[in-house]
């Protein structure tokens, strides 16, 4: 049965792989990774819903790059694989580029720093969807234990707001001294 794989190149950005992976809507998520994104592979692997598979490539030894690119393609032959060549090292990007020209069931992505999505395949650009709140904080590891929506606020609330805002502006440093812990505000 034709899979949907989406293969993602693990580098310090993760947030591109996360986008990725939500655009591209597989059914198997493999992640590329180095000894030293071991961890950031993880912290991904460990946000998918979907089936995930991490693979380790050596960083910049082009020659066993393309070795280890060239099997996990082969293994894929049948299926309808998307690449997020954003992350990872440049030479893992080069080298997915180079060796799956001409092949009909790939298709290169490349996400910036703007969220912008480029189809390199079919020469188009879109903008990602993004994350949800919840989503977001997950990925940064910011679990909320509880929360309160904007539309709980009452004009109460929105008027004592613009009160502390008021004595805020008034004199700066008279209210850091009231309102945050010191030796200033310990000795009173």
């Amino acid at each position: 049965m034709k899979k949907k794989v989406h293969i993602a190149l693990v580098g310090g950005q993760t947030m591109p792989v996360i986008l990725g992976i939500k655009e591209s809507f597989p059914d198997e998520v493999i992640l590329v990774h180095s000894e030293k994104s071991a961890s950031e592979a993880k912290h991904i692997e460990n946000l998918c819903s979907e089936e995930c598979n991490l693979q380790e490539f050596p960083p910049v030894d082009y020659d066993a790059i393309k070795v280890s690119v060239n099997k996990l393609l082969h293994k894929l032959t049948d299926d309808e694989i998307t690449i997020n060549l954003s992350g990872g090292t440049k030479p893992w990007a080069l080298s997915f580029a180079l060796q799956t020209q001409g092949m009909k069931n790939v298709t290169l992505l490349y996400i910036d720093q703007n969220s912008i999505c480029y189809n390199y395949t079919q020469q188009e650009k879109w903008a990602c969807k993004g994350l949800n709140m919840e989503e977001l904080m997950q990925y940064n590891g910011q679990l909320a234990k509880s929360h309160i929506l904007l539309d709980d606020y009452t004009e109460d609330d929105l008027d004592t707001l613009q009160a502390i805002k008021a004595i805020r502006q008034y004199n700066f440093n008279d209210f850091n001294r009231l309102t945050i812990p010191g030796k200033d505000g310990q000795k009173k």
